[in-house]
């Protein structure tokens, strides 16, 4: 069976090879010997984009910067109305505090700049909140606006992961950005995938499915999806991916993976339901 990992945001300065064993030692720490054996056997590709994605993403405009840099005069364009997109529905999710909302708010200018100084304050009020929560979130939005926004950028990190999963039938393990990625190829292909698993996926975002569109939910040719998320996980916006939020079709685990950083994709491999789920897919998948 193949067996794809992808990859989500920051992974410059790697490669293929550092995913897949990062992604297996995860795997290797929770499941016994045996059910680790099942997943290791597999034809396992893990496509890197993770320095095409950091190349388009340093040719953005300063806005990227200025968001964590909290200074709201270069924030311009369809840039920065993603990023406040992203940022208002997190403070409509009641995930930061009002009262840092209602100060922020308040120094906000009126005028030209509003929109533009908004931003700077749901961003300003998210980091005083939680920074560390709150700095992963903030490294997503540009690489998360390039894939999505920049045809250039998209096209190139198509081209890497798509020919994965043109393999055949496939079992897909995704993680943040990858989940964008792997849905929208799979989506084009009509790939047969016996099971589909995403991790920590920004895919309930509206603004995320702004850019790529309908239709949502699971696809007839994927026969199982499996979505996993953290409440304080601010990617996924605490969302799972439900009828409500995205469509139907997709089973939701909501997992604690702790306070150093929600995010990690070894902390949501380290699940061991989760990593349980995968072994059981690929054994059914091998008996089919």
């Amino acid at each position: 069976m193949n067996l794809i990992f992808v990859h989500g945001i920051n992974h410059q300065g790697l490669n293929s090879t550092w995913v897949r064993d990062e992604w297996l030692d995860a795997l290797s720490n929770t499941l016994s010997t045996e059910d680790f054996a099942v997943v290791a056997r597999q034809n396992i590709s893990a496509p890197y984009y993770g320095d095409v994605l950091f190349q388009y993403t340093q040719g953005l405009t300063e806005a990227k910067d200025a968001l964590q840099a909290q200074s709201a005069g270069a924030v311009s364009g369809d840039e920065a109305s993603f990023y406040s997109h992203v940022l208002s529905e997190l403070a409509d999710e009641k995930a930061i505090p009002e009262v840092l909302l209602e100060t922020d708010a308040t120094a906000a200018p009126q005028g030209a700049l509003y929109h533009n100084c908004h931003t700077i304050a749901l961003a300003r009020a998210l980091e005083t909140y939680s920074p560390l929560h709150g700095s992963v979130l903030l490294r997503f939005l540009p690489q998360a606006f390039t894939y999505l926004s920049r045809m250039q950028a998209t096209g190139a990190i198509d081209v890497i992961v798509r020919p994965a999963l043109e393999k055949g039938p496939c079992v897909v393990v995704a993680h943040s950005l990858g989940t964008v990625v792997t849905y929208k190829i799979m989506r084009e292909l009509k790939q047969t995938a016996p099971f589909y698993l995403t991790l920590g996926s920004p895919l309930a975002i509206r603004a995320v499915q702004g850019k790529i569109g309908p239709p949502f939910g699971r696809r007839p040719s994927v026969d199982r999806w499996h979505n996993v998320f953290d409440k304080d996980d601010f990617v996924t916006l605490g969302r799972p991916l439900d009828s409500e939020s995205f469509g139907g079709g997709v089973e939701n685990t909501e997992v604690d993976n702790g306070d150093a950083d929600p995010h990690d994709f070894r902390r949501y491999l380290g699940q061991s339901d989760v990593a349980r789920s995968l072994v059981a897919a690929i054994k059914l998948a091998e008996e089919e």
